[in-house]
């Protein structure tokens, strides 16, 4: 489960997150809860991690600092997006990628859906 409103220091440990629910195949589950909604996700192809090196200037101290942000891209297009919001990471998620279909129903029915798609191909 991925929890949109999660904050961290640590790029690495929100990487890790970002895992889907079942993955059989090229089909992937996720399951992503943004306040009280949760969207359960339908995802066709490969995932690659691509990071973003940049610099930062915080302009109360005039530090500047070296910032790595990261992009799960799905098929060549955003999916999932680790920003630096100043003093955290935050995650954001891409609802209008055209390889995901956003689904509201059991987690259980869904299971069957992704091993079934992936036995035929």
């Amino acid at each position: 489960m991925i929890i949109l409103d999660t904050r961290s220091r640590d790029i690495k440990s929100i990487l890790k997150r970002l895992r889907p629910y079942i993955a059989s195949g090229d089909t992937l589950l996720y399951t992503i809860v943004d306040g009280l909604t949760t969207y359960h996700v339908l995802a066709r192809g490969r995932i690659k991690t691509r990071y973003v090196r940049h610099r930062h200037r915080d302009y109360l101290s005039g530090v500047v600092i070296g910032v790595v942000e990261a992009d799960i891209l799905l098929n060549k297009t955003v999916l999932f997006r680790v920003r630096w919001a100043g003093t955290h990471y935050t995650i954001e998620f891409n609802k209008r990628n055209p390889y995901i279909i956003i689904v509201v129903a059991e987690t259980l029915d869904l299971r069957r859906v992704v091993e079934g798609s992936a036995c035929t191909g």
